[in-house]
């Protein structure tokens, strides 16, 4: 049996690589964006175990990764899910649509959270208009980098391939970034008033996401 398992700064970091994308290349064993597993079952079983194994004494992230690459192999050795978790995780829980829903409402405050730092009035009206293009990179770097996050912990949740912009809720989520930064950034804008919010709730998107995030799961 032969796997091909994506590297860990893909977006499906830890997956198998689906046979179309595979068959698109002439040398797949050299296509650059994954590596491959081979041996027989008893083999691939014990590099899944040494997968786990390596887990122990090192950070946050590469972890999961090499957690994400042993599940991989097991699921094709048609392992059960129950049997998978508890090779990986003993008795560890996986996530619930509660702490996803949590996840995605922080990702998208941290984005809000940039975009209000660079519009009044935390910043005057003259510096905005004088740095426009360059606020504008800025701002558009925070609300990629959220869609980004989101659509990695979808991949990385469900085994599921997303755009960056294709999560649910996203396009509501970019056009509340718009209306936000144009209401800031208008002449007459007679600033917060006591007790109002910085920026616009983003529970909603984030419900949105978590929505379609456990459809996809079949949970």
């Amino acid at each position: 049996m032969k796997l091909f398992i994506y590297f860990e700064q893909c977006t499906m970091a830890g997956h198998s690589v689906p046979e179309r994308i595979v068959q698109e290349h002439e040398d797949p064993d050299n296509a650059g964006d994954w590596f491959t597993v081979e041996g027989t079952e008893a083999e691939l079983e014990a590099s899944a175990r040494e997968w786990i194994g390596y887990v122990t004494g090192i950070g946050a992230g590469t972890d999961r990764y090499r957690r994400r690459v042993a599940r991989t192999i097991l699921e094709a050795l048609a392992w059960s899910k129950e049997n998978i978790d508890r090779a990986i995780y003993g008795t560890c829980p996986t996530f619930t649509r509660e702490q996803v829903a949590f996840v995605a409402d922080k990702i998208l405050i941290a984005a809000f959270d940039r975009i209000e730092a660079c519009i009044p009035d935390t910043i005057p009206l003259a510096e905005y208009d004088a740095n426009r293009e360059g606020i504008g990179h800025s701002i558009t770097a925070a609300m990629d980098t959220a869609a980004m996050a989101l659509a990695i912990l979808f991949a990385q949740t469900t085994g599921e391939g997303m755009g960056v912009w294709d999560w649910a809720g996203s396009e509501e989520f970019r056009g509340a970034c718009e209306s936000f930064i144009a209401e800031r950034t208008r002449p007459d804008w007679p600033g917060l008033k006591a007790g109002e919010p910085c920026y616009p709730d983003t529970t909603p998107f984030a419900e949105m996401f978590a929505d379609e995030w456990q459809e996809t799961r079949g949970d």
